[in-house]
């Protein structure tokens, strides 16, 4: 005969009565660690609060350094036509407004333009520390860093260092980003064939046209490969080159880095 088949039996639970033991379980907890749950609640609270003042705090003070640097920018390149400011006036309220960005909000445009007033004041010395310190603070910045490393370039010629202005050109040439490239090739050609490197200078020139077919100085280069002294025969087979500056490549380019970054600056107003 087939065994006959057991039921389980399945014991009732009292649902309320579980509710009812739990919460007597926390009520006795509490009462017993009463003062360390308020302790710990009032540290939770108190972060919570901490960390929207902080991020409240962050938003209010981006916005107002990307007023300060749309100010100093504005100033700076005398977009308001005040005819009755000079331009050192101009540039002196133009880099309380950049150094008033920057204490707000640590940027390297910030520190780029507070480096070009001091060269338009003409003081090379802290335009040259400003552009070293960006250099080391926002060494990853490849958007600012090659106009900095240019505009260096620029502060050692002034400055009659030729030797400093040459790596300067180098660490421009080996920056991870194709920015400038071109131009570092053209000043480096330059300043190879003054110290009499033919062959150095040609080789620079010869790298821009091979590698920078859409370069605008493409045929500064060509026109720069043929050696010095070759004769007017042999220069005529070369298609006439634009005009080019010999020293100061890139400075065209440079104000239109500049007005781009002007431009970002003064969306970031509007965020």
């Amino acid at each position: 005969m087939p065994k006959p088949i057991k039921k389980k039996v399945v014991k009732s639970t009292d649902t309320g009565e579980e509710l009812k033991d739990t919460y007597d379980k926390l009520k006795r907890y509490y009462e017993e660690h009463s003062k360390d749950v308020q302790i710990v609640g009032a540290v939770i609270i108190g972060v919570l609060l901490l960390i929207a003042s902080f991020v409240g705090y962050m938003k209010y003070t981006s916005k107002q350094a990307s007023l300060a640097m749309y100010k100093g920018i504005a100033i700076y390149s005398n977009m308001y036509k005040k005819p009755d400011s000079s331009a050192p006036e101009r540039y002196t309220k133009a880099l309380e407004e950049f150094k008033r960005s920057y204490d707000l909000k640590k940027s390297s445009l910030a520190l780029f333009y507070i480096a070009n007033v001091y060269y338009s004041l003409k003081d090379f010395t802290n335009a040259q520390s400003t552009l070293i310190q960006l250099h080391q603070t926002f060494s990853g910045d490849m958007e600012v860093l090659p106009l900095s490393y240019y505009k260096l370039y620029n502060i050692y010629v002034e400055l009659n260092q030729p030797e400093k202005a040459f790596e300067t050109l180098q660490g421009l040439y080996a920056l991870n980003t194709p920015i400038y490239k071109d131009v570092a090739l053209m000043e480096l050609g330059y300043m190879l064939r003054k110290q009499g490197k033919e062959a150095d200078a040609v080789a620079k020139y010869k790298e821009i046209v091979q590698n920078y077919p859409t370069s605008p100085f493409k045929r500064d280069a060509q026109f720069s490969m043929v050696p010095q002294g070759a004769s007017n025969a042999l220069l005529k087979e070369i298609p006439a080159a634009g005009a080019t500056n010999n020293g100061n490549a890139a400075s065209n380019i440079e104000d239109i880095f500049e007005g781009n970054a002007a431009i970002n600056s003064a969306g970031a107003v509007n965020e």
